[in-house]
Formats: structure tokens, C-alpha cells, sequence
């Protein structure tokens, strides 16, 4: 089923084969076998056509910097504030700043809007959604946010775009609980997310 590729970027090493060739001794058919079995056994449920699809068509964005895509990075003092459009401009009761605009987000529904606290010097785990986008913006503390092989450090304001498939986690750099609103747009396809097990992670 090709139109869920990101399936494909749960592993890095199996992925780096493809693309470099199978191991001696080893019939491509028993390494798709041998590594749907290891990702099953971590949880990650999935069809066999999906993960044959999915590592034919993806690479692993652990490996090969995100597909070569840049973080979609918001920084708050580069956006700077300007009157709400309904104020009048001379005199404006509501500055606003844009943090993003229609063609920065996948087609889709919402999916759900919340509001996260990240406890000091703590992580969520690095992981990707099939098919929902997500909108990260830090309002209160310092966090590093990474997406694919990118890290970006965020500061209250900041906010970041993490498309569907990218690999992604935060975590807090300071002892102060930090606190961020998230929300999700879903394509609607009804993808999964997939949690990526430390072992499988080989980024540096």
C-alpha cells in the first residue's frame, strides 16, 4: 500500500541496505521476512504488504537528514507583530504574529489541539505519525526539539511544523517543567503512530 510510505522509517541500518545492497548470504526475501518480524516484535503492527511497500519507497530520515528537508522552524523573534486584521492600524487593540499560513498545512481535519507539559530534563519518545501534521509552539521554557537528523533548540514563541512521516522529540533542557500547545491535522487515511525503540534509533 504506497500511500503510507513513512511506514518505512521505523529502521535505519535495513534501509541503508536497500539502498546499498542486500547482505551476502541473505535473498531479499528472508531480509524483508527476518526485519517485518523484529518490527512486529516491537509492537509496531503492521500489514506485511504495508512494510514491503513502505521499504521499497522510504528512507530512513535518521539516516539520510529528513529526505533532505529542513526542520520547518518558526522562530518568535523573527515574525514580528502586526494589527489583527479586524483592528484599526493606527491605532490597534491586538497585535498578532503569524506563525504559519494555509499553504504550510497538509490537507486534512484537525485531529486534536493540546495543551503539554514537559517535566524538567525529560524526553517524549522519538516516534512519527503516518499521517498527521503536527504544530508545536513553546510557551514557557527552553526545549530541544528534533525532527528527522535536525535538532533545534526552542525558546517561548518558537514554534515548529512536523509533517507526517518525520521522526520527532523534545526534550527539556532545564530542571523547569516546560509547557507547549500542540495540535494535529490527520489526511484521514487512518495511519498509526509508530514509537521508534531506542535500539532502532542510530542518529547521531
Amino acid at each position: 500500500m504506497s500511500s503510507i510510505p513513512q511506514t518505512g522509517e521505523i529502521l535505519c541500518a535495513p534501509v541503508k541496505r536497500i539502498r546499498i545492497g542486500f547482505p551476502l548470504r541473505q535473498t531479499k526475501r528472508t531480509w524483508f521476512d527476518d526485519t517485518f518480524t523484529k518490527i512486529n516484535t516491537n509492537r509496531n503492527e503492521i500489514s506485511r504488504d504495508e512494510f514491503r511497500s513502505a521499504m521499497l519507497s522510504a528512507v530512513h530520515p535518521l539516516c539520510l537528514g529528513n529526505h533532505g528537508k529542513l526542520m520547518k522552524w518558526i522562530a518568535a523573534d523573527n515574525s514580528p507583530l502586526t494589527p489583527a486584521s479586524h483592528e484599526d492600524p493606527r491605532t490597534p487593540g491586538v497585535l498578532k504574529r503569524v506563525i504559519a499560513t494555509r499553504e504550510d498545512f497538509q490537507a486534512g481535519h484537525l485531529q486534536m489541539l493540546n495543551w503539554a507539559v514537559l517535566p524538567g530534563h525529560q524526553s517524549f519518545r522519538l516516534h512519527l505519525h503516518q499521517d498527521m501534521q503536527e504544530v508545536f509552539v513553546l510557551i514557557r521554557g527552553q526545549v530541544e526539539m528534533r525532527v528527522g537528523a535536525q535538532r533545534r533548540d526552542m525558546g517561548p514563541g518558537d514554534a515548529v511544523i512536523v509533517d507526517a512521516g518525520e521522526v520527532h522529540q523534545m526534550t527539556n533542557l532545564t530542571e523547569e517543567q516546560a509547557e507547549y500547545i500542540v495540535f494535529g491535522i490527520s489526511s484521514g487515511r487512518g495511519g498509526r503512530t509508530i514509537v521508534v525503540p531506542p535500539q532502532q534509533d542510530s542518529a547521531p
